[in-house]
């Protein structure tokens, strides 16, 4: 009896959502915008971060337009104190109330996940910042990509919720390309803009920033628990669809050891944190003094362009991070322990990661531990040279060109 009245309950609040929509829908078309308001959000509101939250420090400090962050109740504690800067809870009617009046939606992902989970977006202008420069298949060009079998009201409601193509901000032109690729129902080419990332302009800007590295390495070592005399080793993998990313704190105890003993003759500290995505769902691992694994706790307080900005070495994979990191001009090695199955039956590349590599690629354990003695005894910056080309667009003032594009008269 419970589960049915359950069920019961459930197909009630769809039926009153999607009434609700069939009103907000027209309405969003007639309601009136307020061309200095902004929504904004990220990552289905689970923190303030990425080039969201860049675009929206950038807004708060050179302009007047009034913003409203969106996200998890969590997430108002970590925004700044602004008088031009509102929080609202994603799915509230504060929420909604904000994305009906504003002119202009950032996010990262898709409106329908960062901002409202309601057909509010009618009439306004919608840029999807994005969440770095792919180099792996996106969408539905990914290996591994199944046409989902979705049900007539899955359909209806999709229908329901679909708005004009929106604009979006790309570091290069095959990025463009990778995206149209991926969702073909969602982006065009004509909307392309191609000025960059924000969250990029702030490692740019900020490397020489001696006061700001200081600052930023004294938190994160009191939040995580090291000193801030060691150098940073930063382990970064991309999310796996077909098989689990490797935690190096849950190594055998003889393969521990042995890259323990490396960072401690280098007196480095490595700090690993999984992709946002199977982080809650990290087993517990066992910090030592040279490895440190964020935790799903630990990490609502940690900002990934922050990490970079303080590492001395990156370890990646696939991630596309490390384009963010290879503008700093610090050593890079890809750990890709899995190359031809995740090409294979994984997301797959946009290119042969041998011609666009940050640095070594290594694919075991023992190739790594050795290129990271050479890196940390004296390693250097050695890209190859189509890496670079995947930075085309970004040179450190993708804000001032978003903005000159939502001020440009209409």
């Amino acid at each position: 009896m419970p589960s049915s009245l359950n069920q019961i309950k459930f197909i009630s609040f769809k039926c009153l959502e999607g009434f609700i929509a069939l009103f907000l829908k027209p309405l969003s078309y007639i309601f009136p915008r307020d061309p200095k308001q902004i929504a904004i959000g990220a990552w289905s509101g689970r923190n303030f971060s990425d080039n969201a939250k860049y675009f929206a420090l950038y807004l708060l400090e050179h302009t007047d337009y009034k913003l409203t962050w969106i996200g998890k109740p969590y997430v108002e504690q970590l925004l700044p104190k602004h008088p031009n800067l509102t929080f609202a809870r994603f799915g509230s009617i504060k929420a909604t109330w904000h994305v009906l009046r504003a002119k202009f939606w950032f996010y990262t992902h898709l409106p329908f996940g960062d901002l409202t989970e309601l057909p509010v977006l009618g009439r306004g202008k919608s840029i999807s910042l994005w969440h770095g420069i792919p180099i792996k298949r996106l969408g539905g060009s990914c290996s591994d990509y199944r046409t989902p079998n979705e049900s007539l009201a899955r359909k209806i409601w999709g229908l329901l919720m679909r708005i004009p193509p929106p604009h979006f901000s790309t570091s290069n032109d095959e990025m463009t390309t990778a995206m149209i690729s991926g969702y073909p129902d969602q982006y065009r080419r004509v909307n392309a803009l191609p000025y960059g990332s924000p969250r990029i302009d702030y490692l740019i800007n900020n490397q020489s920033n001696t006061a700001l590295l200081s600052n930023l390495k004294n938190q994160y070592a009191k939040l995580l628990g090291f000193s801030t005399a060691k150098r940073i080793v930063l382990y970064l993998p991309t999310f796996r669809h077909s098989s689990s990313n490797k935690c190096f704190s849950s190594l055998p105890p003889e393969d521990l050891r042995n890259l323990s003993s490396i960072l401690d003759q280098y007196n480095a500290i490595l700090i690993e944190k999984l992709h946002p995505s199977v982080i809650a769902n990290q087993s517990k691992t066992a910090n030592t003094n040279q490895i440190v694994t964020i935790t799903a706790e630990q990490s609502k307080k940690v900002d990934v362009q922050h990490l970079l900005l303080i590492a001395d070495v990156l370890i990646c994979d696939y991630s596309s991070v490390y384009l963010d990191f290879a503008v700093l001009k610090r050593p890079i090695i890809h750990y890709a322990y899995d190359l031809e199955s995740y090409t294979s039956a994984d997301s797959g590349l946009l290119y042969n990661l041998k011609d666009i590599a940050g640095g070594t690629i290594v694919s075991n354990l023992d190739g790594l531990i050795t290129e990271l003695n050479t890196t940390l005894r004296s390693g250097t910056f050695n890209p190859k040279p189509q890496m670079k080309s995947l930075l085309r667009y970004e040179n450190g003032n993708a804000c001032d060109r978003l903005l000159n594009f939502i001020c440009a008269p209409r």
